[in-house]
């Protein structure tokens, strides 16, 4: 990836660590993993490879629509994708080697995010 600087991220931006109000903006929980980072890395814990990102299947599209828009640093969808597959060939890997008789079931899902199209 080109040389940005880093930038501050969340680390576990996971939807239980989103409170949603409807009066008011989203806050943001639970800050034990923030630090200085690629922001991309943080959508890719939200994205994580699922194909229904928000339950729709433009949901990816639409993170990347509303983070570009309010980014000094735009993140394209092959940015994304990249840090998608290292998340999740970590978790695979981290997995396999804790329940060695999965090791088929986790590369089936790492070979189906990576053959899943390219979207955003």
């Amino acid at each position: 990836p080109p040389e940005e600087p880093a930038a501050f991220v969340h680390g576990d931006l996971l939807g239980q660590n989103v409170l949603w109000s409807l009066d008011g903006p989203p806050a943001v929980v639970d800050w034990e993993y923030a630090g200085t980072g690629d922001p991309v890395e943080d959508l890719a814990i939200v994205t994580r490879g699922h194909k229904r990102v928000f339950g729709t299947e433009a949901g990816r599209s639409m993170l990347l629509k509303e983070y570009n828009a309010r980014a000094s640093h735009p993140i394209g969808a092959p940015e994304l994708r990249r840090a998608e597959l290292q998340l999740v060939a970590g978790e695979v890997a981290a997995f396999v080697r804790r329940y060695p008789h999965t090791k088929d079931t986790e590369l089936a899902r790492l070979r189906n995010l990576y053959q899943r199209p390219l979207e955003g």
